[in-house]
């Protein structure tokens, strides 16, 4: 999949980096061309950490893209760089739609799509939430959004925003389970055949799985209709086994989804 990208100086026209704060939970508006993107964050019961969402509104015609953007595209990547005080982040993405057009297919989002957001605190330390974030929005152009926003640690009470970002937690995949998940079947040097433990019945799931830690994949395709055999094209892989927890994968059925890994491929010298 080839997309066309702006050049660099007109992108950083439409999305110029800085730093948003704004009121009771929520930062300011950052506005780019075919989308606006805020940050959400409210207290958890967990001491220690801060829930949040990263909440994008799409203009009509354009899309965003899931953890694996395909060929082209700019995967979210949230960091929090702007503040020390924030040990780590964790990105949670809800079930992807799967796209064809004239570059190839991809998957990713084309409505508002809030991407859940778990803060770790530094033990003793407070401050402002703020992330950097760097993701793509797509219409006949892609566009490269770079920027910055924050909430202040002291507007994380407000009612709206927690309810919103309990609903975009809400929207995860569930945990995939011996009824619902993917597991490898077979394996050669360029292919996977992955096998689906579905429930009864249900022949409509959609599989996504994310090439990371060195591997790229082609999107899934289905082997037989109505059946539960998925092939995988392996574009690439590293030249040693990572020592990640596995490729990530999405599994959609009957308006359900479930998530899970699946081992890396094994290297082939």
């Amino acid at each position: 999949m080839t997309k066309v990208f702006l050049p660099v100086a007109l992108s950083l026209f439409f999305s110029t980096p800085f730093l948003q704060s704004a009121h009771a939970g929520a930062s300011g508006w950052f506005e780019t061309e075919g989308a606006r993107i805020r940050l959400l964050a409210s207290r958890s019961d967990t001491p220690g950490v801060v829930r949040g969402a990263l909440e994008i509104e799409l203009e009509p015609g354009w899309k965003t893209y899931w953890r694996d953007p395909g060929d082209s595209g700019v995967a979210p990547e949230i960091d929090t760089k702007p503040a020390p005080h924030i040990a780590n982040v964790e990105i949670g993405f809800p079930p992807p739609k799967r796209f064809e057009d004239k570059y190839g297919d991809w998957a990713g989002y084309k409505e508002r799509v809030a991407l859940p957001l778990t803060f770790t605190m530094r033990p003793g330390q407070r401050g402002d939430i703020a992330v950097h974030f760097f993701l793509g929005v797509c219409q006949d152009i892609c566009v490269p959004v770079d920027g910055q926003l924050a909430v202040p640690v002291t507007e994380l009470e407000n009612l709206r925003e927690t309810l919103a970002i309990n609903r975009a937690f809400e929207a995860l995949p569930k945990k995939a389970n011996e009824d619902f998940s993917a597991r490898i079947d077979r394996q050669t040097e360029n292919m996977l055949d992955i096998r689906l433990d579905l429930p009864e019945g249900d022949t409509n799931a959609v599989l996504f799985v994310a090439g990371s830690d060195g591997y790229r994949l082609a999107m899934p395709e289905k082997k037989a209709e109505a059946s539960h055999m998925f092939s995988v094209e392996i574009l690439a892989r590293p030249d040693e086994t990572p020592s990640g927890p596995g490729l990530a994968y999405t599994l959609e059925s009957e308006g359900n989804a479930v998530a899970g890994y699946l081992p890396y491929p094994v290297p082939h010298k």
